[in-house]
């Protein structure tokens, strides 16, 4: 496991104290909750990007899908 300094104020220090006492838990895991959260939302938007991106370049394709399915249907525009 590594380990990773954090600098803050005093006062910070304090109230970052309070909160995780509320919380029922330590500073380093409510740091460490938080960090895992950030780095579970980065990594789902850049995966979200990649598929935004992904459908982007197959975006004619799917219209020409959807309006062949249509017309099968005898649905028109």
């Amino acid at each position: 496991m590594a380990t990773l300094t954090y600098r803050t104020t005093d006062e910070k220090r304090d109230k970052l104290q309070k909160l995780a006492k509320k919380a029922g838990v330590s500073v380093n895991r409510m740091i460490d909750d938080w960090a895992t959260y950030a780095i579970a939302e980065s990594e789902a938007f850049y995966r979200f990007q990649v598929m935004a991106e992904h459908g982007k370049q197959h975006q004619g394709e799917a219209v020409r899908i959807l309006d062949s399915k249509a017309q099968d249907k005898g649905v028109e525009d």
